[in-house]
């Protein structure tokens, strides 16, 4: 079972990857892409594991929960999207890493992160990366559970971590999603 101090860690790296989120512009995503990309029910309904598995099974995605060293993966082989997941995610961090990578399916085309020598990370992975953040934490607490509840009211029903209802109260203060 994953502790509270080791949950609160976990979505501290969403928040950190991008210092001040808020503060950035509202270019540095592609909202239009985001609002566009995704499935319906996508930031209306507070998305499950098990509705991740059936997009990944209606869009043909293989799936495999491993042993890695990182949270998650997204790619694709000879024509054919894989998510790779740690096998050591449980909970709401499962969660997340399981929107974020299929946030990239939904969004990004394959090798968007690297520049053109595919060895470096393009101008765009940083957005790339927020985009999918977007995406996880949107699926995790909709529009429509942010506007109903405060954010305490929203860690207390869901028993998520304070940090993640801060990330998704930071995209809504920032783009409005």
């Amino acid at each position: 079972m994953t502790t509270n101090t080791e949950t609160i860690s976990f979505f501290s790296l969403a928040l950190d990857r991008q210092p001040g989120l808020v503060s950035r512009k509202k270019t540095s995503i592609r909202r239009g892409m985001l609002l566009g990309g995704t499935p319906p029910g996508w930031n209306v309904l507070a998305l499950s594991q098990n509705d991740f598995y059936q997009y990944c099974d209606q869009a043909a995605i293989k799936l495999h929960e491993i042993t890695i060293e990182c949270h998650g993966v997204y790619l694709v082989c000879n024509g054919r999207p894989y998510i790779f997941i740690s096998d050591k995610l449980r909970g709401a961090e499962k969660t997340f890493v399981c929107f974020h990578e299929i946030g990239h399916f939904w969004l990004h085309k394959p090798g968007d992160q690297f520049s053109a020598d595919g060895k470096r990370p393009s101008r765009w992975a940083n957005a790339i990366e927020i985009e999918a953040d977007i995406v996880a934490v949107c699926a995790m607490i909709p529009l429509t559970v942010l506007k109903r509840h405060r954010p305490g009211e929203i860690a207390d029903l869901y028993g998520y971590a304070p940090e993640l209802v801060r990330l998704r109260q930071e995209v809504f203060d920032c783009w409005q999603i």
